[in-house]
């Protein structure tokens, strides 16, 4: 891609956006006024916050701040390139690199062993072991993280289509001894081994040269089969992750620089994204827009793929399922290829359409066909790199395992449901990282099929990750907390963990009385109607705790208390109402037995 300088006004706009401290706002401004009189990798290694932000964005894939920087990181890879080029270095280096990484991607390494690994960021090593080991790190009582030392053996004599520079004379941090590696460098895996005491480990890699088979393979089939990315790889990725609002972010900073053959399909897209939202009028607009491009550079001009994508959007905004079916398997045509990865979110799409006429049985074929295709594609690369993935194939992968497990799930078919949605799980790992909140609800749909299989410790697991997730990442009084809470709860009292249990609803009940407090909380009646029927659910399971441990007293001040909520909000013969009046009884009898 090249940049004009309306992209580079456009980064300094969106950092002066993203970063409000006054501190930030000076070094923003420093960024813009001197940008061409200071090296990318001078601006890189500064005590700011552009190199933390812009390599967990890089590892977390945070497409609106990488689109929002676009250039800097255009600048930075090339500055790398050119200085590699001219290195007359010709000794034999040895580099480290210390880190903490979850132990699942460390035991993904352990069997792995003489496969090729790469990072997919600037990846800053050091001549300096010491300050390898010290960047390590203790990692005290997280057993989800595993501290390694990379130890990398460089050949400079050897040709590579890696790019690393010796940066120490350029870098704020002069003692550190910095060597910095370009985006996606492929190193080997040598050998994996405990350092001393067993607390961190030592991972030997080699940095790949030109005449690596493996890698040569890899590089061809991408070449051979991936088209090169464009500026519309950012919004699609975010749409397809679900995340719209990011999308159309992208889209509206895109309007003003994107090439004009590319502007059609950015209305399709965003038409896509307003009609998966509900936004009628938005996507209107948008299709209409598509008609607006006369220029002859564009590419609505004979472009039979653009014409039926709109064509078929229009008849989904219709209703006229059939038409929009027709108009997306006119696609099969034009890309001739059966296999080709283009095709699988065609066949998505139609099984959407299927789905919405309840024609399950076909609309599961078309989710296969899509499943069948993208299977196929991987199985030529996943074993090839150990931590680069497909991301866009992995993300439509995710897609359509997610859309079988719900088809089969409105088909009763609870195992097929699990077996997919564990699919879908490890289809999302390969491009988000495992903290994300969206992991965190699969890890909750998750919970909820082996609860109603039976399966309490799989469930609880399950429940359990997606609660350190939540923790971490919604506030403290957030209601997915609670529920989580409570679903633990559940799976407790059924295992007649009745302690254990018990803490965990007043853990919820607690997070449920501190959102009631909370300025942000939501006033309209379906909230307070949900927030209502979430505590007589809470009072009534404590009562439930109580009665198995026949604290019969307590149990019977639970339910009490559920029963004035309930009748607060619905009528003396809703079936809740009777169910929490029957138990009252109960306990009401087993008192008086217990006085008489």
């Amino acid at each position: 891609m090249t940049y004009s300088e309306s992209d580079r006004n456009q980064m300094f706009d969106f950092l002066r956006s993203k970063y409000q401290n006054p501190k930030d706002i000076d070094k923003i401004h420093e960024f813009q006024c001197r940008y061409d009189q200071v090296d990318p990798i001078q601006w890189y290694t500064k005590d700011w916050f552009l190199y933390s932000d812009l390599n967990k964005a890089l590892r977390e894939y945070d497409i609106v701040y990488l689109y929002g920087i676009r250039v800097f990181i255009k600048d930075l890879h090339q500055q790398i390139v050119r200085s590699h080029m001219k290195s007359k270095e010709s000794t034999i280096l040895k580099l480290y690199r210390g880190m903490n990484v979850s132990t699942a991607i460390f035991d993904k390494m352990k069997i792995k062993s003489g496969r090729l690994l790469s990072f997919n960021c600037f990846l800053s090593t050091t001549a300096n072991n010491e300050v390898a080991m010290m960047y390590g790190g203790a990692l005290g009582s997280f057993p989800q993280m595993t501290s390694v030392i990379f130890e990398i053996n460089v050949d400079h004599s050897i040709s590579t289509p890696a790019y690393y520079v010796d940066v120490k004379d350029k870098s704020q941090f002069k003692d550190e001894d910095e060597f910095l590696f370009t985006m996606g460098s492929v190193f080997r895996i040598q050998s994996i081994e405990p350092l001393n005491d067993g607390n961190i480990s030592r991972i030997k890699l080699l940095l790949t040269d030109d005449n690596d088979v493996e890698l040569t393979r890899l590089t061809s089939f991408i070449r051979s089969q991936k088209e090169t990315p464009d500026e519309l790889s950012f919004i699609l990725l975010m749409a397809m992750w679900g995340k719209y609002e990011e999308a159309k972010k992208i889209g509206q900073l895109m309007i003003p620089t994107i090439s004009q053959e590319l502007k059609p399909i950015l209305s399709i897209t965003l038409a896509g994204i307003a009609l998966e939202q509900g936004k009628r009028e938005d996507t209107a607009v948008q299709l209409q827009s598509v008609c607006d491009f006369s220029d002859e550079r564009s590419t609505i001009s004979g472009n039979t793929i653009i014409t039926s994508y709109r064509e078929a959007m229009l008849c989904w905004m219709q209703g006229k399922w059939d038409l929009a079916v027709e108009n997306l398997e006119a696609i099969y045509d034009i890309i001739t290829s059966e296999d080709h990865p283009h095709l699988a979110p065609t066949y998505a799409h139609i099984g959407d359409l299927l789905k919405k006429e309840k024609k399950f049985s076909e609309a599961l074929n078309h989710y296969g066909r899509a499943l069948s295709i993208l299977q196929r594609y991987l199985s030529s690369t996943n074993s090839a790199l150990l931590e680069v993935s497909n991301i866009f194939v992995n993300t439509h992968l995710a897609y359509a395992y997610e859309s079988i497990s719900n088809l089969l799930y409105k088909q009763g078919d609870l195992c097929g449901t699990l077996e997919h949605l564990q699919h879908t799980m490890k289809a999302r790992l390969q491009y988000l990282p495992p903290t994300d909140l969206a992991i965190a609800k699969l890890h909750t749909r998750l919970g909820d099929l082996q609860v109603s299989l039976q399966r309490n410790e799989e469930a609880l697991s399950n429940f359990e990750r997606a609660l350190v997730i939540q923790a971490a990442s919604l506030p403290a009084d957030h209601l997915d907390i609670a529920e989580t809470h409570t679903m633990i709860g559940r799976i407790l009292l059924r295992q007649q963990k009745f302690r254990e249990a018990l803490k965990s609803y007043e853990c919820a009940l607690e997070i449920l009385f501190e959102s009631f407090a909370s300025a942000n909380l939501a006033k309209d009646e379906t909230s307070i109607k949900s927030r209502n029927s979430f505590l007589v659910d809470i009072y009534a399971l404590i009562g439930d705790v109580h009665c198995k441990t026949r604290n019969f007293s307590e149990a019977y001040q639970n339910y009490e208390l559920a029963l004035d909520i309930q009748l607060e909000c619905t009528s003396a013969m809703d079936p809740t109402t009777h169910k929490i009046i029957k138990k009252l009884n109960c306990v009401h009898r087993l008192l008086v037995r217990l006085i008489t």
